[in-house]
């Protein structure tokens, strides 16, 4: 599930069984696990819930009581997904491969599990864009990031940066 699939997913209150708010966007940590969802309530007021306090699926998130819902996040509001996004992606020889677009999260575990790679319009449209796991990346700093495939094999590398072939 992409991060930006969150906005709208409806909260819904398991104990009480009925809808409590929107989200409407999800706050990653440095460890890459989402932190918290930031929510619109019925009334437009903002809210946000903890991971441990509401479940995910691709279809909503829910949680126990109403109470779970807190207001005020004293600047907690940032997430390492704006930090991320429109990042540069290296492979281990400098080239670009191309920019972070997207974190993919495991809904189960509240995870982000890969990064989504845009590498341009064009072939963004005809092969889609990339889905490369986070273990295989490295942040240099803030704004560099390189691939480091398991066991260093090419092989592995390639999955990455090879395009597969037109036929005329």
């Amino acid at each position: 599930m992409k991060l930006r699939d969150l906005r709208n997913l409806p909260v819904f209150c398991r104990d009480k069984g009925y809808f409590m708010a929107r989200i409407d966007h999800g706050i990653v940590d440095e460890n890459f696990c989402l932190r918290y969802l930031v929510v619109k309530k019925a009334d437009q007021t903002e809210a946000w819930i903890a991971a441990e306090d509401f479940t995910l699926t691709e279809e909503r998130a829910e949680i126990s009581q109403p109470a779970c819902m807190k207001t005020g996040l004293d600047g907690e509001n940032l997430s390492i997904y704006e930090k991320k996004c429109g990042n540069r992606i290296h492979d281990e020889k400098g080239g670009q491969i191309g920019r972070i677009s997207d974190f993919i999260i495991n809904p189960s575990t509240e995870k982000v599990v890969a990064l989504e790679v845009s590498r341009g319009y064009l072939k963004d449209f005809i092969h889609g864009r990339l889905h490369i796991p986070i273990t295989e990346i490295h942040f240099e700093n803030s704004l560099y990031a390189t691939i480091q495939p398991e066991g260093g094999e090419d092989v592995c590398f390639a999955r990455f940066v090879e395009e597969p072939k037109l036929e005329s």
